[in-house]
């Protein structure tokens, strides 16, 4: 299927997203070193376009977002299993600063912050539309993905968990969504 798509048919957001990481890395170039940036911009590239060409493909149906929802949140429970392993280990490498704001895996809070947000809307849209069956354990996964946003103290992340509460929300009870806090 990826040999027959044309390149208009990928989303802009992903080639943004590739080109902000390349850019990123173009940055590091300056600031760092010319090793340093390439190794950036080429890690950028070969993690996000693979992204890029394969998402579009997957995702055709309201299914397929419904699976793509449920692997997003069992990746995360992975790498959260993953962080709990490292703050046994080494706490300092798990948590930064004088605040100890939880960086996860990841190289800051904020990062951290950001990834976690898009996993807990998603939770929380399987919580509101997923089965009986597992409404329990997509809870429980969103509530751990709460309290890690919480501990990352971003703004920017809590901020845009807030308004993707409000857009799943606003369907089940309307404009009361949008004066939620």
């Amino acid at each position: 299927r990826i040999r027959t798509m044309s390149l208009r048919q990928f989303p802009a957001q992903s080639w943004i997203l590739l080109l902000m990481g390349v850019y990123g890395g173009l940055l590091r170039m300056y600031h760092v070193s010319p090793e340093d940036g390439l190794i950036s911009a080429l890690l950028a590239a070969a993690t996000l376009l693979p992204l890029a060409l394969i998402i579009p493909t997957q995702l055709e149906s309201y299914e397929d977002g419904a699976r793509f929802c449920k692997m997003l949140i069992w990746v995360t429970m992975v790498w959260t299993a993953g962080a709990a392993v490292q703050f046994v280990l080494n706490r300092d490498l798990v948590v930064l600063g004088v605040n100890r704001h939880f960086t996860g895996l990841i190289a800051n809070a904020n990062q951290a912050g950001t990834m976690l947000n898009v996993v807990a809307v998603c939770g929380l849209w399987l919580v509101l539309n997923g089965r009986a069956k597992t409404r329990w354990v997509y809870i429980w996964c969103t509530a751990v993905c709460l309290a890690e946003l919480y501990w990352t103290a971003s703004r920017g992340g809590l901020l845009a968990f807030l308004i993707g509460a409000a857009i799943i929300t606003y369907s089940r009870i309307g404009r009361m969504a949008l004066m939620l806090p």
